[in-house]
């Protein structure tokens, strides 16, 4: 009676074991699934954004640019650990009635530790897993600018970007610093599982120094401002 009470016993705690494996399993691949989805990579993915960029040379006068940036999956190509370098293709225009022009090929690979955009020749960092609210990663790990942390200021939480809501998006600040003498370096990136990006936002400008009726004045001496949002995305 005892032996088949051990037996039992041992049964339903192993039993408990497997059921609890396979559940931590499963989690891990839900969660791990979630975090690839924060960038989609699949052939034939697309998506549209509106470009607003003002161009700052010598002084406050700024000259605005308005266009429109398409980046379309066209073609993948194996790597590592079953995984594909997948091949990004940009082109602009300067208006919805205008073609498409061809701009320049990226490329973009999500692995299981991290996703790397190589923009041209040159390879960032976008998202380091696993994800989550006090991460921070070395954007610049594969190029020759130095070290460069990233960190997540929002994490799965609901945005507003314009008129449209998200109910799950990741902020990445590559950059903010703000100097009200010298100028400004912020740079970020929002994320939106399972769309991607879906705004980006870049601030490098310089401030007048160069006179003591302009220090701390806060004048645009030189650099750029550029506000990239999506309108709209898909699979062809």
């Amino acid at each position: 009676m005892n032996l088949k009470l051990s037996f039992r016993g041992l049964s339903f705690i192993l039993a408990i074991w497997l059921v609890l494996s396979c559940e931590s399993e499963d989690v891990s691949g839900i969660v791990q699934l979630k975090d690839h989805e924060y960038m989609p990579l699949k052939g034939g993915l697309y998506r549209i954004y509106a470009i607003t960029e003002t161009e700052y040379v010598n002084g406050p006068e700024g000259e605005s640019t308005n266009y429109q940036l398409k980046l379309e999956i066209t073609d993948s190509i194996p790597a590592a650990n079953g995984y594909f370098t997948y091949v990004i293709e940009r082109s602009t225009r300067p208006s919805p009635d205008q073609p498409w022009v061809p701009a320049e090929t990226w490329s973009a690979l999500f692995n299981e530790r991290e996703a790397v955009l190589q923009e041209g020749n040159i390879s960032f960092v976008k998202l380091a897993l696993p994800l989550s609210a006090d991460r921070s990663w070395d954007g610049n790990r594969y190029n020759a600018y130095g070290e460069e942390m990233y960190t997540l200021g929002l994490f799965a939480q609901p945005l507003r970007i314009g008129n449209t809501n998200f109910i799950d998006a990741i902020e990445v600040i590559q950059k903010n610093d703000t100097d009200p003498i010298v100028g400004n370096d912020v740079r970020t990136e929002i994320y939106v599982r399972g769309i991607g990006l879906v705004s980006r936002k870049v601030e490098t400008i310089v401030y007048c120094s160069n006179s003591q009726s302009c220090i701390g004045q806060q004048i645009i001496e030189s650099g750029v401002i550029k506000e990239q949002v999506l309108i709209e995305h898909g699979r062809l």
